[in-house]
């Protein structure tokens, strides 16, 4: 009898190993799909995270001036304070709770205007308070421009915190 158990418990153990083993082969087939999303997002993301990486008031200078040239037709003559409240970055949130960087400057605007269809600049001008706002989330346009005050009040209840 003890033969007749073994024999019939052989063919069943047989099978249970050959489903396992199938199990497996289809599972590590199939693990190739599972891997390469998580691999993906995790190459991807650390890519990204560095692509937005929050740039730091002395090396704004060239970034600002970029988004100044594209938003308004007249240049600024020369940038004489930067981080007008003395605290750094303000983060906030926007109205879509989205991350938004805000750099303030003080720029000098000489006076222009137009003699004989030529444009003339005179030695006076005025100085202005300027909003540089990086918002990474937005693909086509990360930065831009606000004129006027910049003042932590304004944003409050928004504000996230403050980077050096």
């Amino acid at each position: 009898m003890k033969r007749c158990l073994s024999t019939d418990i052989h063919p069943l153990k047989e099978s249970l190993k050959s489903l396992t083993q199938r199990i497996l082969d289809l599972y590590m087939s199939n693990m190739n799909k599972f891997l390469i999303l998580p691999l993906s997002l995790f190459l991807l993301f650390p890519l990204s995270s560095f692509a937005n990486e929050i740039i730091s008031y002395k090396k704004i200078d060239d970034t600002f001036k970029k988004t100044w040239d594209d938003t308004y037709p007249v240049e600024f003559k020369k940038i004489t304070k930067k981080d007008l409240l003395g605290k750094g970055i303000m983060v906030v949130k926007n109205k879509q709770k989205q991350l938004e960087y805000m750099y303030s400057f003080q720029v000098f605007i000489a006076r222009v205007s137009m003699v004989d269809g030529v444009k003339t600049e005179n030695e006076d001008g005025k100085e202005i308070i300027v909003k540089l706002i990086h918002n990474p989330s937005d693909v086509e346009k990360p930065y831009r421009i606000e004129l006027g005050e910049f003042s932590e009040k304004y944003y409050q209840g928004n504000v996230v915190k403050w980077i050096k």
